[in-house]
């Protein structure tokens, strides 16, 4: 039987999908709407939007995620999740907004850049600041966050430790409608984030990700705007 606690991982993943230069392509920064169905062992379990839309100043990145776990058709799990960033012309994070709840408990991120103390941010519980010089979140749109050590979770304000590294031998070749993928693995200090996330090869777009959750499940990512 699932219960909250054992549900923990898949929130912490979740939450770090909220949201990097010489890895990606000029087409790895895609303007409009990505979709993704979110499955859990093959069943499906919700969505995760993305619409980027650049502006002048960069470009804003809005995400909305919506689950519902169920067991013998009883709700035992339900998370909700918006979140608004602004990226500047430079690759850099500037501001980001979010709301979460995941069932009873209740997630809220304000943070800005500030030019002279650093990247500040505001949670529920306490204000910090990270003295990054350009701070990333968990941004699997554009596929050069990859290159970062350290990124920022958009669901609790806060600065995790990255360990990313491509994925070894036929993994790393994996295929998907005829086309060939590139795949990495990327680990948190935490000791529960450990996720894999897919590219399409030649033209470095987002299309899945993985990740094995409580109970060694398995939580997947599967675009459907393609």
């Amino acid at each position: 039987m699932y219960t909250t606690r054992c549900l923990k991982p898949l929130t912490a993943l979740v939450a770090t999908l909220a949201l990097l230069a010489p890895l990606h392509s000029a087409t790895a920064i895609e303007a409009g709407e990505l979709r993704f169905r979110v499955l859990l062992d093959d069943r499906e379990i919700g969505e995760h939007r993305f619409v980027i839309s650049p502006d002048a100043s960069g470009k804003q990145v809005r995400s909305e995620a919506r689950f519902d776990v169920r067991v013998l058709g009883i709700p035992v799990f339900r998370y909700r999740h918006e979140n608004v960033e602004q990226w500047s012309s430079d690759g850099c994070l500037y501001a980001i907004s979010s709301r979460t709840r995941s069932n009873s408990d209740q997630f809220e991120v304000e943070g800005r850049r500030d030019p002279e103390t650093g990247f500040r941010v505001a949670t529920l519980a306490e204000e910090r600041a990270f003295e990054e010089g350009c701070l990333m979140s968990f941004a699997y749109w554009d596929r050069s966050f990859l290159e970062q050590s350290s990124l920022l979770n958009s669901q609790t304000g806060e600065l995790m430790n990255v360990s990313i590294e491509p994925l070894p031998g036929d993994t790393q070749t994996r295929v998907a409608n005829g086309r060939p993928l590139a795949g990495y693995r990327i680990k948190a200090d935490d000791g529960e984030t450990d996720i894999r996330v897919w590219y399409d090869a030649e033209t470095d777009r987002w299309v899945g990700l993985e990740s094995r959750v409580a109970n060694d499940r398995l939580l997947a990512y599967v675009r459907t705007d393609d």
